[in-house]
């Protein structure tokens, strides 16, 4: 991550877009200078871009994106602001649209910048840096606006070492963040996980990576997602209670083979942005090993996989339903088919599925066959690792976004083996269809469901 040097201004206010603009007409417009800094330093390289907020004596909002590029006269910028009473906020490296939440009566608590979502996950915040001002413009010169700025968001740092050659994808998530932070510097909103791609190792198999967060109300989490093979792998994880606001906290995992057990060491820690690390203990997790190879052992573990026993209206046999209220409906077709000489059609908000005991650590091979013929028909796959009647962490087996047509059966599993995590004892394939009964239209058809144990 780039430290963010220390300021002392920002850019021209008249290349700025005008969000809003309550200014009358009829008052004498002043041209006023305006500057940044932070507490520790005059230097003057500007912030890649802000966002201003302005509130008057009736607490009227104007808001301003002032880019980086209208920066003139060094890194002074000048505004044109009417005579009067102003209390204003300033953002530093927020000059993203996306991220604002607010509207044109909001106040300083009810204006957001939100992390925006990425997938299932939310994408890391920028490096804010918020400062209040309160002045005056008035009938002969004003004094110069200045907005003296602390950054409010927090970095985790993690250094990983001694990363295998068959690991691939790694990610790193960082959960239970504050989705938002208002103009006084609060945070709230749902909690939430972060996630971002480890940056690339070099040579000697070290990555680091920085993330930047809100800081939350409490401990917060870290997990290392990543593909052994074709099968997605996740850690246990490790609580960190010490993201704070313009910190860094430097988490250092260590990949090791202690004889047939691969571990990771956690080594924490926090600093300020330039400060010397404070190292909190060791912390030692256990990770699975190699990817699984092989191929299934022929024996299917999901009864009635191919919809042959039942009759046309009843729920299959090996089957449950759920979902929808009475909006849900499955039925047993003869056409489209894809093995054998039946398939089950869904209609309605219907979750069809089954559960399979599993042993924690084994691999198995996936197959589910789905032929949706219609745009109007919305779908996914959801199913779950559970231990006992709790879920466990199972995004690699769920689709990562509604679906719709389908260019006729497509396997959605499509052969691909994937480990059973640590206290895992059954697996809960589930298709779910969200439509409604009351329109007319096609069904959604699951055929051809396979899971095999890898030997």
């Amino acid at each position: 991550m780039k430290k963010v040097a220390t300021m002392v201004i920002v850019t021209a206010i008249c290349a700025c877009h005008h969000d809003m603009e309550p200014w009358n007409e009829s008052a004498k417009i002043k041209e006023v200078a305006m500057y940044v800094r932070t507490a520790q330093s005059s230097v003057t390289t500007p912030p890649a871009g802000c966002q201003l907020f302005l509130f008057d004596s009736q607490n009227q909002l104007t808001a301003y994106t002032i880019p980086s590029s209208g920066i003139r006269e060094g890194n002074l910028f000048r505004m044109e602001i009417p005579e009067g009473s102003y209390t204003g906020y300033c953002i530093a490296n927020s000059n993203t649209p996306d991220i604002w939440e607010y509207t044109a009566g909001s106040t300083p608590s009810k204006i957001f910048a939100s992390l925006q979502q990425n997938g299932e996950f939310r994408s890391e915040a920028g490096d804010y840096l918020l400062g209040k001002s309160e002045f005056t413009i008035g009938n002969k010169n004003s004094d110069p606006i200045l907005f003296d700025v602390e950054r409010k968001v927090g970095c985790v740092r993690v250094i990983i070492e001694n990363i295998p050659d068959w690991m691939n994808d790694l990610n790193i998530r960082v959960a239970n963040i504050p989705s938002k932070m208002n103009l006084l510097g609060k945070y709230s909103g749902e909690a939430v996980t972060v996630t971002k791609a480890a940056s690339q190792p070099d040579g000697n198999g070290r990555s680091v990576t920085d993330i930047l967060v809100y800081p939350p109300g409490k401990s917060s989490s870290l997990t290392l997602a990543y593909k052994a093979g074709v099968a997605s792998e996740n850690t246990p994880v490790h609580t960190i209670d010490s993201i704070l606001s313009n910190r860094i906290t430097e988490v250092r995992a260590i990949f090791r083979s202690t004889g047939n057990t691969r571990q990771v060491d956690f080594y924490t820690g926090i600093s300020e942005w330039d400060k010397t690390v404070i190292r909190e203990e060791d912390w030692y997790i256990e990770l699975p090993g190699m990817p699984c190879e092989g191929n299934g052992n022929g024996i299917n573990l999901a009864r009635n996989g191919s919809f042959e026993e039942g009759d046309a209206d009843d729920i299959p046999p090996g089957w449950k339903l759920d979902g929808g209220g009475s909006d849900k409906k499955v039925t047993l077709v003869n056409s489209p088919v894809i093995d054998g000489n039946k398939a089950a059609r869904l209609e309605g908000k219907t979750y069809l599925y089954q559960d399979i005991e599993v042993t924690e650590g084994r691999c198995y091979q996936l197959n589910l066959f789905v032929n949706s013929p219609s745009d109007e028909v919305k779908w996914r796959c959801w199913s779950t690792w559970m231990a006992g009647s709790a879920n466990l962490n199972s995004e690699a087996i769920r689709s990562s976004s509604y679906r719709y047509r389908t260019d006729g059966y497509e396997d959605v599993y499509a052969g691909n083996i994937f480990k059973a995590p640590a206290g895992a004892t059954k697996l809960r394939i589930e298709i779910r269809s969200y439509t409604s009964l009351s329109t007319s239209q096609e069904g959604l058809y699951i055929d051809a469901v396979r899971m095999e144990k890898i030997e």
